[in-house]
């Protein structure tokens, strides 16, 4: 692409820029819009290829502090603030993902604008990684990410599209309809599923299934978990390493033993530092597991992430599994 191109502003007015200066001027005014930017509505059309083959269209808003609604013709994605929700609405099913583990969902091509202020903003909108290019043939400035590119239209200093390859899949997106502060009603960011819809826990494959037993194993750990069974009909299993997220569950879980009298609340983890909480936290009873390779509770109980929440009857039967410190889910399995 050579020569002059022409680009309309925010006034309205007409400008002219060569293809040097196009970079620069597109990029200041992206950051300008995501340091004023609240909200920002749209759709979104997304094409993916290769090993999955597949078209779909979202309609999403994005909030500055993080919050997030996708609303697809099969599923819907709500960050509130708190949780990650995910309904499947083929199968009126809805997941609650803890995003301490699951991380914040963003849109795709909005990174800057989803994340913490301060965060990434410099990083994702640097004039040295845009370049003046043709995309869909409408002049556009592209920026380059480690897995993406993203295509800002000079006219609107918005994302027009998005092009990235994860593992085997290439996908491309299109945005439309696209709104800078639109006036949003608050509650569209809350988490409220369809009461006919069944709540599914959120887990991995790996994890012992429901209504199983894990394997006995010969190791100072199992000693100490057989011993705290014979106390109460139900325990609950905490698994957890010595990372932040970890701690919040604790403290969460510690209030939660205080208030059931009949359940032994256990945390498993391989951490001494961990188990130096157990005098703060005196609701909980702490089991350090430093087995090496497949010879842990860990491995036994298949926990894929930390922390990682198992309910048990006192002969070990799993009757409920769960990723993430989702507690008032939790809570509802033990009022059963």
């Amino acid at each position: 692409m050579n020569g002059l191109l022409f680009i309309i502003n925010t006034a309205g007015r007409l400008e002219l820029h060569t293809e040097e200066e196009l970079p620069s001027i597109v990029v200041e005014r992206c950051a300008n819009y995501l340091k004023t930017g609240k909200i920002l509505s749209g759709t979104y059309e997304i094409k993916a290829t290769g090993e999955k083959k597949f078209t779909s269209t979202v309609d999403f808003i994005l909030k500055k502090d993080n919050l997030v609604t996708l609303d697809g013709k099969s599923s819907q994605e709500i960050f509130d603030g708190k949780w990650h929700f995910v309904a499947n609405k083929l199968e009126k099913t809805y997941v609650l993902k803890d995003p301490r583990i699951t991380g914040i969902p963003y849109q795709v091509g909005f990174e800057a604008f989803t994340k913490v202020k301060g965060s990434g903003l410099e990083k994702v909108f640097d004039p040295a990684k845009a370049v003046a290019t043709v995309f869909d043939g409408r002049p556009m400035v592209a920026i380059k990410q480690a897995d993406r590119t993203i295509y800002i239209s000079p006219q609107t200093a918005l994302p027009y599209g998005v092009e990235m390859t994860l593992g085997a899949v290439n996908y491309e997106l299109r945005f439309t309809k696209l709104d800078l502060n639109p006036n949003v009603a608050e509650n569209s960011f809350r988490i409220s599923p369809p009461v006919d819809y069944k709540f599914v826990p959120y887990d991995f494959p790996t994890m012992l299934k429901v209504g199983k037993k894990a394997p006995k194993l010969e190791s100072p750990a199992q000693t100490a978990l057989d011993a705290l069974s014979t106390q109460h009909p139900t325990i609950v299993l905490i698994f957890v390493n010595e990372n932040e997220p970890s701690k919040e569950t604790l403290e969460s879980m510690n209030k939660m033993a205080a208030t059931k009298d009949k359940i032994s609340f256990v945390v498993i983890t391989g951490s001494e530092k961990v188990a130096g909480s157990s005098k703060r936290l005196s609701n909980l009873n702490f089991v350090v597991d430093n087995s090496l390779g497949t010879k842990n509770l860990a491995s036994a109980y298949g926990v894929a992430q930390y922390p990682s929440i198992y309910v048990t009857t006192d002969d070990g039967t799993l009757i409920h599994r769960q990723i993430g410190g989702t507690e008032s889910f939790l809570q509802t399995v033990l009022n059963r």
